[in-house]
This record gives structure tokens, sequence and C-alpha cells, in this order.
């Protein structure tokens, strides 16, 4: 009896220190959020247009001497902690001319909607919903630190989406997160509803050197896509981004090959009747170096891009519909004017050349660009 009473006393004693714990660790603890948003957009006037259509330029169609207010990009979104380990993500966001409505008003579609499960494992959380994916948002466009100027390259050249629907495992090797991995599975159709059973795998490893001087990427993805039923192509995309930064400036370099196999239909013009599917090796590459004139008050960027959207490419080929054989050279110059902090003011020249790549073109359907003076504003709050 008196050890039933002891057991008893024990197990009591036991639940009411875990129940003083549980009290202690919900009184320290305050759940907070906070609202947030941001904006840009621009003046701009095009002085020069292309012939014929600029595959990659935001202003492809627009002919000379077109120029708007523009914005192009506004979001509204909300961060909360219910608790110590677990947060939250909500975006709204409106981001070109494909989310206008019916009526022609700019219309808000659904970006992120997550939910965050802090250290799970040492160092690891796993993240759950609408989210950004390792391809770019999460570093490489961090550290370029111009969106509202351009997207990065493969972002630009749509190698990969910034936001996608599914789980990810985010692992710090260390605690300072010198090294660390981002794994997710999603499904392929960014913000847009899944349309099939297929999937989308996404992987990132990052290191950072000399006091986080130097910054090393490496990312991949994986994904099936259906183009008509029973027919189906995978793209299979790499990455390798390397920045060194300094107070002064900073210096980026991304090169991005994509593998898209039975991209489109072919024929040798010696034999039209003999059709086969071919695969196409899509390339991106980007060279920036943006850095600090008068400091928290005046900056500069200066970006060059190249993209080749297929080095398979043969001009004794005949490529059915659908199939890209203009190359591009993309370029953007620009000042940054920062009267309070968080507002940019930004006076920059962006520049898009396209060369067609077919021995049948020739003067201006064989090269051509377009050129268009901006200047874009953009604030936090």
């Amino acid at each position: 009896m008196l050890t039933k009473r002891i057991v008893l006393a024990g197990l009591t004693l036991t639940i009411l220190l875990m129940s003083g714990i549980a009290s202690a660790q919900k009184t320290d603890f305050v759940p907070t959020g906070k609202l947030w948003g941001s904006m840009f957009g621009d003046y701009y006037y095009k002085v020069h247009a292309a012939s014929s259509t600029s595959f990659g330029s935001q202003y492809s169609g627009l002919g000379k001497n077109a120029n708007a207010f523009e914005l192009r990009r506004v979001y509204f979104g909300y961060n909360y902690n219910i608790s110590e380990r677990f947060t939250t993500q909500l975006l709204l966001a409106y981001e070109n001319k494909d989310d206008n409505l019916g009526n022609g008003n700019r219309g808000f579609y659904l970006k992120l909607a997550n939910i965050r499960w802090k250290n799970i494992l040492p160092n690891t959380d796993i993240v759950a919903g609408q989210m950004y994916t390792p391809s770019f948002p999460l570093l490489s466009e961090r550290i370029w630190a111009y969106r509202s100027i351009e997207k990065t390259a493969i972002d630009l050249r749509k190698f990969s989406v910034s936001n996608d629907v599914g789980i990810a495992m985010q692992t710090r090797f260390d605690s300072l997160g010198t090294y660390g991995m981002n794994v997710m599975i999603g499904n392929g159709t960014a913000a847009k509803i899944e349309s099939n059973g297929f999937k989308k795998v996404y992987a990132d490893f990052y290191a950072n050197f000399l006091k986080r001087r130097l910054i090393f990427d490496l990312y991949g993805d994986w994904e099936k896509v259906l183009i008509l039923p029973g027919y189906h192509k995978i793209k299979t995309t790499l990455k390798a981004f390397l920045a060194y930064q300094t107070d002064k400036f900073t210096i980026g370099i991304e090169v991005s090959p994509q593998i898209q196999t039975k991209y489109t239909l072919d024929s040798l013009m010696s034999n039209p009747t003999k059709i086969d599917t071919v695969n196409a090796i899509p390339v991106t590459a980007s060279l920036y170096i943006r850095g600090t004139i008068l400091k928290d008050k005046l900056g500069f960027f200066v970006r060059h891009d190249f993209y080749d959207p297929d080095r398979n490419y043969k001009k004794d080929v005949y490529y059915f519909s659908g199939y890209n054989n203009t190359e591009e050279m993309f370029g953007v110059a620009g000042i940054d004017f920062t009267p309070e902090k968080n507002i940019h003011i930004m006076p920059n020249i962006y520049f898009n050349q396209c060369t067609n790549k077919s021995s049948t073109a020739k003067e201006k359907a064989k090269t051509d660009f377009d050129l268009v003076p901006r200047i874009t504003v953009s604030y936090l709050f």
C-alpha cells in the first residue's frame, strides 16, 4: 500500500513539474505576426523596336515610341509565428499583365501559403504548402538584389519556377547556415492548379567561404511534362552560381543548361518525309556587378546575359512549329538612388538583342534589338 502511495505521489509530482514547465514555455512565447508589402514599377519609353518578336524581352511586340507608367509587381503578405517551432506565410501577388482580370483590371493571385515546422531535426525545417522553390528565390535572386530591374537568368528564360505547391526539407549543416541543402517535391505548376499526376523534384546545395564573401550554389531539378495524351517530355535543369561580395561591390555569375527530351519534331531538309523527335539543350549565362557609390544613398548595377534556346540546333534540319531558334543578348545598366531606407529610384537602360540562327534569315530578320530607357521605382513596407 505504501509503495502504491509513493508511486502515485511520484507521478503526481512529475505531472505537476511538467505542467509547470509547459506553462512556463507558453508564457515565455507570445505569438506575433507581421503585415508587409512591396511594389515596383516603371515609366518606360521604347526608343528602338526589333522588327520581329524578341522572345525574352518583356517589351516584345511593342512598337517604337511605345511608353507607359507600369506596375510590374505588387506584394501583400502576412507572416505569423504560431509558436517557437511553427511559422506560416501568406502572400498575394500581382506580377504581370497575365494577372489582369477579364475586365482589364489588375488582379491578385495566391503565391505563398505554407507552414514551417522548425528544427524537426537538428538544424532542419520542414515546409509544406505553396512556397518558394530552391531554384533561385532563396539565394541567387537575393544576391543579385535587383529583381525590380530584371529576373535572374533561369527565371527570365523560364527554366524553373519561383514558387510551387509541395513539401520541402531545408537543412543547415552547421548552426550558422554556412553550408546547407534544400530538397523539395512539388506539382511543378507554380501557382496554377495541378493538371496531371507528374511531380517535379528540386535539389539545391550551397556553401559560404571567406567569411561569407564567397558564395557557391549548385542546383538541379527534374520534371515530366504532359504535352498531349500519351505524349510527354522530360526537363532536367542544372545551375551553377558563384558570387563574391564585399561592402563595396558584389560580382555574380550564373550558368544554367537545360535538357529537354522529345522537345519537338524535326526532319532532314534532304528527306522531309523522315520525321523524328529531337532533344533540345537551351543554355543561359549571366554576369553582373553591383556596388556602392555613396553608402546607403547611391549605387550602381550592370548586367549582361546570353541565351541560346538550343545548343543542338542544325541548319540543315526543318523543325516543326513551337521551335525557338533565336539567340538573345540581354543587358541592363543603371543607378540606384535611395532617398530613404527601402525606397529606390533607379534610372536604367534595358537592351535585348535577338539573332535568328536560320541561314535563310537576312538583315533585320537576322539580328535586331529592343532598347528601352526606364525610370524604375521600388519600395518595401
